[in-house]
C-alpha cells in the first residue's frame, strides 16, 4: 500500500495518474474507488476480484484519509494497518502524515512544495514569486495565494478559528497591510481568475501574478 499525498497537489496527482496509467499499460486490471464513499465490503470485494489470468487487481483510492470519520472508516483503517502488503494506491489532496502515523514505513510518497512557495506566501515578495514559478505550476501558486489572502482578511476582521502558531504568523503579516488593501488585493485575484477562465487576459497566469504582487 502506498499513500500519495502532500501540499504539492499537482505533483502528487500527476504521480498518482502516471502510476495508474503505467499499471494499465502493463495489462493489469485496476479498480478505482471513491474514498469518501468507501465501505469495507467494497474494499474486500475489490481485493478479492480475480482477472482472467488469476491476478488480483491494483486498487486506486482517492481521498480516503481526509474523508469524514465514522464506523466504516475505522473498520477500513483497522484492515489497512494489518494488510499493508496489498497493492493499494491512495491519493490525498493534502498532506495526511498525521493520519498514517500508525502505519509502518515506507507507506507514503510525500510531495512537498518548494521552500520558495512558503517564502512567497509569508512575504508576497516578487523575488520569492519568481523563484516559486521556476519550480511550481502557477495554478498551484495562485490557489495558495487566494487562500492566504482569505486567511489574512479573516484574521484582520477578527474572524476565523486559527491555531496559535498560525495566528502569530498571520498577526505579523497582516500588520503590513490595511484592511482596504487586503480587500482590493482579494478582488484583484478574483479578477485574474475570471480573466484566465474566460481567456480575457492578455497575460499568462504567472505574469498576471507578478503584476498583482507589484501592486501590493
Amino acid at each position: 500500500m502506498i499513500v500519495i499525498h502532500g501540499d504539492d497537489q499537482i505533483a502528487s496527482r500527476n504521480y498518482f495518474i502516471e502510476t495508474r496509467t503505467k499499471t494499465i499499460s502493463l495489462g493489469r486490471q485496476i479498480i478505482a474507488l471513491d474514498g469518501g464513499k468507501l465501505t469495507l465490503t467494497d474494499l474486500l470485494l475489490s481485493l478479492q476480484t480475480m482477472s482472467l489470468f488469476q491476478e488480483t487487481p491494483a486498487v486506486f483510492i482517492e481521498n480516503f484519509f481526509s474523508s469524514r470519520p465514522g464506523r466504516e472508516k475505522k473498520l477500513i483503517l483497522d484492515y489497512l494497518v494489518t494488510h499493508q502488503d496489498c497493492e493499494i494506491y491512495i491519493w490525498e489532496s493534502k498532506n495526511v502524515s498525521l493520519h498514517i502515523k500508525s502505519f509502518s514505513s515506507p507507506v507514503s510518497r510525500v510531495f512537498d512544495l518548494p521552500k520558495y512557495v512558503y517564502q512567497f506566501l509569508d512575504s508576497f515578495s516578487r523575488e520569492s514569486l519568481a523563484k516559486s514559478l521556476q519550480y511550481t505550476a502557477p495554478e498551484q501558486i495562485f490557489a495558495l495565494t487566494v487562500g492566504q489572502i482569505r486567511k489574512l482578511l479573516l484574521f484582520k476582521l477578527g474572524k476565523g478559528n486559527f491555531p496559535s502558531w498560525q495566528s502569530a504568523k498571520l498577526a505579523r503579516q497582516s500588520a503590513d497591510f490595511s484592511l482596504d488593501i487586503l480587500k482590493t488585493s482579494y478582488l484583484g485575484l478574483l479578477d485574474i481568475d475570471y480573466r484566465q477562465k474566460t481567456s480575457a487576459s492578455p497575460f499568462n497566469l504567472g505574469f498576471a501574478l507578478e503584476l498583482w504582487v507589484s501592486k501590493l
